[in-house]
């Protein structure tokens, strides 16, 4: 959505900026022509000053016409090339001065002639025609100067944005109350003992082997030995000593 409006603003600004250069074109064609203009009418003037060259003012006004000349000369050179738009103002600013300062001394030479001093041999209708036209053409160029210079093509830049620091917030750690919990009572499980049945296991018996019987730290044998075996049989097991002996025989 963001690349769609960027792309709409700068085919908006793009259409503007060429219906501005055409209607800048047109305004520099037209002051360029109202320029070659007033360079006619100024030559036509010079022409028409020889009526007043008994006049005091003859001098000052062929030369202001031939200033006047001059900078109409160098408004249409800039405005043929469409060239410096100050530069261009600057010099109509110095034209509309000329041009009253020549105007002024028309009147004075009038006003003196009609005053009895009779200086001016012919009729000077002409001359008034000629100022009214050069005036009229130096206002046309003055409207067209304010409108180049308040026609503004404004250009979609990037602006830059410089990065705000931002403090830390500090925040106070909150609190937080221990939560008690009551210990959980669990009642001892009772579990029956379990029967196990005892198995009894025949003793296992080595059989201790026949020794010789002393007695009297006399070796027993012959009767002795006969008697004994007599006594307690020939084969069996002996199970403890003294008293408690007790000789199983098999």
């Amino acid at each position: 959505m963001t690349h769609i409006t960027k792309l709409t603003s700068l085919l908006a600004v793009t259409v503007m900026a060429l219906m501005s250069s055409q209607a800048n074109a047109d305004e520099y064609g037209h002051i360029d022509q109202l320029a070659v203009e007033i360079q006619a009418k100024t030559r036509l003037l010079l022409q028409e000053s020889i009526h007043y060259r008994h006049t005091p003012q003859y001098r000052y006004i062929v030369n202001d016409a031939r200033e006047l000349y001059k900078t109409a000369s160098h408004i249409h050179d800039v405005t043929h090339f469409e060239g410096n738009l100050t530069h261009l103002a600057i010099d109509l600013a110095a034209l509309n001065r000329q041009f009253h300062h020549l105007e002024e001394l028309f009147d004075q030479a009038e006003y003196e002639d009609a005053q009895g001093a009779r200086r001016i041999q012919s009729n000077t209708a002409h001359v008034k025609q000629l100022l009214n036209a050069i005036e009229d053409c130096i206002c046309q160029i003055q409207v067209d100067v304010d409108r180049l210079q308040t026609r503004v093509v404004v250009v979609s830049r990037p602006v830059y944005k410089r990065p705000v620091y931002k403090a830390p917030v500090y925040k106070a750690p909150v609190y937080k109350a221990p939560v008690y919990k009551a210990p959980v009572y669990k009642a001892p499980v009772y579990k029956a003992p379990v029967s196990k049945r005892t198995v009894y296991k025949k003793p296992n018996y080595t059989p201790v082997n026949r020794r010789p019987v002393y007695s009297g730290g006399k070796k027993q044998g012959g009767k002795g030995q006969k008697r004994a075996n007599q006594r307690y049989g020939r084969s069996g097991i002996t199970i403890g000593g003294g008293s408690s002996k007790i000789h199983i025989r098999f």
